[in-house]
């Protein structure tokens, strides 16, 4: 039942064809943006590393910062496609999903609740 909504998938809306990016997509960048902020490791292609030899210096929190919010931007663009695939689709837990989404608490929240049959 939850499936489409996410994995994401192609849906119809008005004769016209659109991309739902799906919840999974978005969990991922927020999830990676929360990472990127917190982390004191560098992400390697061998693992994860601590740099501490005379050629290379350690992220500063500036651009970990640059990092978390570049990621969350794209967290939120992606959001706002499911969002639109909700509403469109009239998703029967809409409501249950996007409780805080119509909020007066503004764009730089977000907040998600488990969602039962």
């Amino acid at each position: 039942e939850f499936s489409e909504l996410l994995k994401g998938g192609s849906y119809v809306w008005q004769d016209e064809t659109y991309l739902n990016d799906g919840l999974k997509k978005v969990l991922v960048y927020f999830a990676y943006a929360r990472y990127v902020k917190r982390g004191s490791y560098t992400d390697t292609a061998f693992g994860m590393v601590t740099k501490n030899n005379p050629n290379s210096q350690e992220v500063g929190f500036k651009e970990k910062q640059e990092q978390y919010t570049y990621y969350r931007q794209m967290a939120m663009t992606y959001w706002e496609n499911v969002k639109k695939f909700l509403v469109r689709e009239n998703h029967k837990n809409y409501n249950n999903i996007c409780g805080a989404c119509n909020s007066s608490s503004g764009v730089n929240s977000w907040k998600m609740n488990v969602i039962s049959n």
